[in-house]
């Protein structure tokens, strides 16, 4: 499949930059033994553009926000140098995008209609910390995200022609099934705050570019999604560096 071969591309991507970083080399001879694990919620607002092809053969689009969703998940944080971090995120959130209506030319209109879709994603983040010392340690970091769609994957469309007789409209339904997988890009800057010995807090905003489509289909284009996210993690330190 199209979907699954961009998605190993993308971790391949990943792997090779994460390798030329020398992370297993820095990691063994800095003995960097102590990792930090922890909880973390966030919001994301995500945008999604559609479109559909005309009569004439150009297209008509419709930019839709989905309004604010939440997401849960754990968190490990492992030393690759003093100032590198590769950060494992798991989560579970949901994505929902609400009734979209597109009116056309020609006495066509479209609608969508999707319910709530629960997903499980797993970032992978490399952080480089632009303090080593101090209480609050500012961030930056890149990386990818790989994810499945768990429920409500099908979305319902509308197809309403406006007719000059009774009944004056007819309305076509279909459903179009949405890709299970995803993966996506990502940035995030933050705050590393170091408020004990063994406990931080982390506070980072992060946007999100998915690289594969929610829906493959000859006449929707349903642009790859894009979201901002901000979350807030509680991490404890486990084992200590020399």
């Amino acid at each position: 499949m199209k979907q699954t071969s961009s998605i190993w591309t993308l971790f391949q991507a990943f792997l090779s930059l994460l390798l030329m970083t020398g992370a297993p080399a820095d990691l063994h001879a800095q003995g960097l033994t102590a990792f930090r694990g922890g909880v973390q919620v966030g919001l994301s607002a995500e945008r999604s553009s559609y479109s559909w092809p005309d009569a004439a053969g150009s297209s008509s689009t419709l930019d839709v926000e989905a309004r604010q969703n939440g997401f849960l998940g754990m968190l490990l944080d492992f030393p690759i140098s003093p100032s590198l971090l590769l950060e494992i995120a798991p989560q579970y959130g949901q994505r929902n995008v609400p009734i979209a209506t597109l009116q056309r030319r020609g006495g066509v209109q479209f609608s969508i209609r999707q319910d709530p879709v629960d997903y499980l994603a797993i970032p992978i983040l490399l952080k480089y910390l632009f303090l080593r010392d101090g209480l609050i340690l500012p961030y930056a970091g890149a990386g990818v995200v790989f994810g499945m769609n768990l429920s409500a994957l099908s979305v319902t469309i509308e197809e309403v022609r406006f007719l000059e007789e009774p009944p004056f409209s007819a309305t076509m339904s279909s459903r179009r099934n949405l890709n299970q997988l995803f993966g996506a890009a990502m940035a995030e800057a933050g705050l590393d705050i170091r408020a004990a010995e063994q406990w931080s807090v982390l506070l980072g905003v992060g946007y999100m570019h998915e690289l594969t489509p929610m829906l493959d289909d000859p006449l929707l284009t349903w642009e790859t999604p894009r979201s901002w996210k901000i979350r807030f993690a509680l991490l404890y330190t486990f084992g200590r560096n020399p």
